[in-house]
């Protein structure tokens, strides 16, 4: 390969080639069939391969970056390198309410930001201007970061502001992404060392699947919004876990929609929105972050009707960081035992488990699959099923970037139910 734009399908659109292109000829745009973003050379590309250095699309090698990153291969096949478990909230209940699960996050980095211990840090915001477009930006104040409070479900190549941190006089980030987006940062900063030294901190994400930019564009066909009439898209909130989405529109009016009717509506029984490059992965948990969080879906938490995070520390400073709030900013209850870590473990392994058939099937179409440098978990008989799982979730996938079949789709579906 010379270049980023010939990874076509492995791309997960994180922007870290675009964030770390020395000559800046790399710009993130959206492939309007796909739903995703994709890499395009605008200018005259001299061929220096750091695109493809920093891709976490091609490969990711778990043994050499845990190394890199921890100093030390992973200690726990399924999960990686950890510090503690913890199930926590903010104890501010407006921020606690309005985020994706118990506003750990947002908490975190305001903690961190008036402790003087970062300057700013890399989040993600809806656009104003384009309200169905994510924004990603460095938040240098309590305000910009209250303004990327929440999950944003469609891509988000949050990599290309890393150009903004490696040019700025300020010298402590955090950073907060999803697993690919951690990827490449770190594969990143495996050749640039005063991106290493500049951030503080890699705050990880639980994700099962991208959400391509079809999810959305269906959901409004189905409640017969166009997306002009869009003011304001809020894809989660709400105190009842797992809580609810808000579309505000120019006339007044607005829509509520449960996350998940939601979820039900763009991953069911007829399509997928999701990526085919998103069926070759095997992090859930964010394995390559200095703390991982994400919604704490465990069995004694279900008679509380409040969002909790669940939390991952993997360096002494994130378990240092998390700590310090905890009885003042934050309330949290260490995972103990055998049944939390269990669970955790399976929410992961579920990942791991399938990337075998996942792959397999992905190859039989003859799509690429990346490099992982390590196995997926303990090896596991692959049954007849999951193979027929995979190959029915392929079909699912590309049965949604056909927009022409979403009447058909539409019919059948109840977004009510």
């Amino acid at each position: 390969m010379k270049n980023i734009t010939e990874v076509k399908d492995l791309c997960t659109g994180c922007g870290t080639c675009a964030g770390l292109c020395p000559q800046n000829i790399i710009k993130m745009e959206i492939d309007q069939k796909k739903g995703t973003y994709v890499p395009i050379i605008k200018g005259e590309c001299n061929e220096c391969m750091i695109c493809i250095k920093v891709c976490p699309g091609i490969a990711v090698n778990f043994e050499e970056l845990n190394e890199f990153v921890f100093q030390e291969k992973p200690k726990d096949i399924i999960l990686g390198t950890y510090k503690n478990i913890y199930v926590g909230h903010s104890l501010n209940e407006k921020l606690r309410s309005e985020s994706s699960s118990g506003g750990v996050v947002l908490q975190l980095l305001l903690s961190l930001l008036d402790g003087k211990i970062i300057d700013g840090a890399l989040v993600t915001r809806m656009s104003k201007n384009d309200p169905l477009k994510p924004e990603a930006f460095i938040a240098t104040t309590k305000d910009e970061l209250i303004d990327a409070i929440g999950s944003k479900y469609c891509p988000v190549p949050a990599n290309v502001a890393l150009n903004e941190i490696l040019n700025s006089n300020f010298k402590k980030f955090a950073v907060v992404g999803l697993p690919c987006h951690i990827h490449g940062l770190r594969k990143a900063e495996r050749l640039k060392k005063e991106l290493k030294e500049k951030i503080v901190l890699h705050i990880g994400l639980f994700c099962s699947y991208g959400i391509t930019f079809l999810a959305t564009q269906y959901l409004l066909y189905k409640l017969g919004i166009a997306e002009e009439e869009v003011k304001e898209m809020v894809y989660r909130t709400g105190d009842f876990p797992p809580g609810y989405m808000i579309i505000k529109c120019m006339n007044g009016s607005t829509k509520k929609v449960s996350h998940v009717k939601f979820w039900n509506l763009v991953f069911n029984h007829l399509i997928f929105c999701s990526s085919k490059r998103c069926m070759a992965c095997r992090d859930q948990t964010c394995e390559l972050a200095d703390i991982s969080i994400g919604s704490g879906w465990f069995p004694y938490l279900q008679y509380n009707l409040k969002n909790h995070s669940l939390i991952i520390t993997r360096s002494e400073f994130a378990d240092r960081m998390i700590k310090r709030l905890n009885g003042s900013e934050m309330k949290m209850l260490r995972v103990e035992g055998k049944n939390g870590l269990k669970r955790l473990q399976e929410m992961e392994k579920f990942k791991r488990d399938f990337l075998k058939p996942n792959t397999g099937i992905l190859k039989l179409f003859g799509n690429k699959v990346p490099s992982y440098g390590v196995s997926s978990s303990k090896e596991k008989r692959i049954s007849t099923g999951m193979y027929v799982w995979s190959l029915v979730r392929y079909i699912k996938t590309e049965l949604s970037t056909k927009k022409y079949l979403w009447p058909i789709f539409k019919f059948f579906q109840n977004l009510d139910k």
